[in-house]
């Protein structure tokens, strides 16, 4: 069964690939595994197949901006989503970071059929695309499909709630150790190795209700015991454990 051999448009750079579910593609392997296709029947995860493509993306890269039409779906295979809000101020807030089987767009199809947020690659990856026509189509037929959704939207409300209360009633310390340890966690590392999150301080304070300098501070602390090490853009957790103690325990807060 081929795949739909019209370009999809969309703000990635690079080539795209076109994905033949008789191929033995590994790309084809990860999707049956993921999320979105558990629940379905075989002959949907085929037609799933039959409509996707996997779009090579390059850090920068604006997958759509807020108050777009949505015309694909995506779910990112490799690498590493920002989702952005801007305010009326001007301000910015970092609503998640989508890694592997993160779901983007089905949500705001199903409802407004408009982005209520913008989308940048910050590590260099693929992702797949769905047409928006073509996947409504089948949420709309096939409600395992919406209840995948539903799942990963929930997971998603799940963790702004946390953040939420964390920035309601903890202060900055505990809260920027717990969203380091989620990135931690959704970089997906085998144990507790060190592992480098592709986030510049700006973007960690985004996260987290704070500002740069506050976060230029923690992190001038941590880096004295061991705890992280920063560059350009780039965070390395180096004593994880160390960072879920200031957290669970926040008299250890340095």
């Amino acid at each position: 069964m081929d795949a739909f051999n019209d370009a999809l448009s969309g703000g990635c750079k690079g080539m795209d690939y076109l994905i033949r579910t008789n191929g033995g593609d590994p790309h084809c392997s990860v999707l049956l595994s993921s999320l979105l296709c558990d629940g379905l029947s075989t002959h949907d995860q085929e037609r799933l197949l039959a409509g996707m493509r996997v779009k090579e993306c390059q850090r920068g890269d604006v997958l759509y901006l807020e108050d777009d039409e949505v015309t694909e779906v995506l779910s990112v295979l490799s690498g590493l989503v920002k989702i952005t809000k801007l305010g009326a101020s001007g301000a910015v807030v970092l609503l998640r970071l989508a890694a592997h089987d993160g779901l983007l767009g089905a949500a705001d199809l199903v409802s407004t059929g408009r982005h209520t947020a913008t989308a940048e690659v910050l590590r260099s990856g693929l992702v797949l695309a769905w047409r928006a026509s073509i996947f409504k189509s089948m949420v709309e037929s096939r409600p395992a499909l919406l209840l995948r959704i539903l799942q990963t939207q929930a997971d998603w409300l799940r963790e702004l709630e946390e953040r939420f209360h964390e920035m309601a009633t903890d202060h900055v310390g505990p809260r920027v150790a717990r969203q380091l340890v989620r990135l931690h966690e959704k970089m997906n590392p085998p144990s507790n190795d060190h592992v480098e999150i592709p986030i510049s301080h700006e973007e960690l304070a985004q996260m987290t209700g704070t500002n740069l300098y506050t976060i230029s501070r923690l992190f001038a602390e941590w880096q004295g015991n061991g705890v992280v090490r920063a560059r350009r853009q780039v965070v390395s957790v180096r004593d994880v454990e160390f960072l879920r103690e200031i957290y669970e325990c926040p008299k250890r807060e340095i």
